[in-house]
């Protein structure tokens, strides 16, 4: 059964919603919720549904609701959350066996679906919104925070939380992820280090009499548990290349020849751009320059290791989303 993770938007004071919309326009929280949510199952109530208007496009969009039906192309409707959870495993074991499940509101929604997630996906905004629509409180008990960066977009920062003990609602109890959500984690890692790096340097001197804007030492603790996790990533990501395989050769071994061929083709490239000078004469003389290799054929070699190499692209991120970390 598929996974389930919970996507949100919520401000400082737990806001998701005011009046019965979202009380702020965020172009590049769209995208990541785009990017997220993708190829996947969404799960929504009626109000949520109404507020978009319409079903997303390139997703299965199931509506939770006991007064009306929903039916359409990537669309259905169920009584329960319970029932639409049923339904978008069905639905995922038909035609999308990768597809993970989202919850993506309101209120209600979230609410019983916290204690079936096994991420909380949420763009934390740093100021008040003062709605009337909350996002449930969770305890850090029960979830801790994996990945944090800072959007472009000012005061707005995209979080991940994951259940703790690795467990989740799957019907088998164990979390899963997929590899290519995990490479995301780790490059997320790296940046939040790096950031973490520039703010505990920003505030290790201050003035006298004055305080840093951030104490360094809860900033090492953080840059501590982020490296932590980010080894635990690592050997899990390195593992799962090291047993996966596509026809013979694990994944260790396709990126390892994507990367060499990169190189190979960058060579030839730079050979043949100098090889094909060959119309212009010496400087200060009439010498005319000839070509010492076959420009052509070298062309037709580069031609066929970059057909190779995007093969090789295709085939490692369909494992990449396919194969489940180990």
């Amino acid at each position: 059964m598929a996974e389930v993770n919970i996507i949100a938007a919520v401000a400082s004071d737990g806001t998701i919603g005011k009046n019965g919309s979202i009380p702020w326009d965020i172009p590049e929280d769209r995208s990541y919720f785009r990017r997220l949510t993708t190829g996947n199952v969404c799960i929504m109530g009626r109000r949520t549904f109404e507020s978009i208007g319409r079903p997303l496009p390139e997703r299965q969009c199931i509506v939770v609701s006991s007064e009306r039906e929903y039916t359409g192309e990537m669309l259905c409707s169920a009584r329960s959350l319970r029932e639409a959870i049923e339904k978008a495993n069905a639905y995922i074991t038909e035609n999308s066996p990768s597809a993970s499940i989202f919850l993506c509101g309101g209120s209600r929604i979230y609410s019983e679906g916290l204690e079936l997630a096994c991420r909380l996906y949420l763009t934390e905004l740093d100021r008040p919104y003062h709605g009337d629509t909350l996002f449930p409180e969770f305890s850090s008990e029960d979830f801790i925070c994996i990945s944090r960066r800072s959007a472009e977009t000012p005061g707005c920062t995209f979080a991940v939380y994951e259940r703790t003990g690795n467990k989740k609602y799957t019907g088998k109890g164990e979390c899963s992820m997929k590899l290519a959500e995990a490479l995301q984690e780790r490059a997320d890692l790296n940046r939040n280090i790096a950031q973490l790096r520039e703010r505990m340097c920003a505030n290790a001197i201050v003035q006298e009499n004055e305080s840093p804007a951030e104490d360094p030492k809860d900033l090492l603790k953080e840059l501590n548990s982020s490296i932590d996790r980010l080894q635990e990533l690592m050997e899990r990501i390195n593992l799962t290349n090291s047993l996966v395989e596509y026809e013979g050769r694990t994944i260790t071994q396709l990126i390892a020849q994507k990367d060499c061929l990169k190189v190979r083709i960058s060579a030839y490239k730079s050979l043949v751009s100098d090889a094909s000078q060959t119309g212009h004469r010496a400087r200060m003389t009439e010498i005319k320059l000839l070509s010492t290799v076959d420009v052509k054929k070298l062309q037709s070699e580069i031609d066929k290791m970059s057909k190779e190499l995007r093969f090789l692209d295709n085939t490692i991120q369909s494992l990449n989303w396919t194969t489940e970390l180990k």
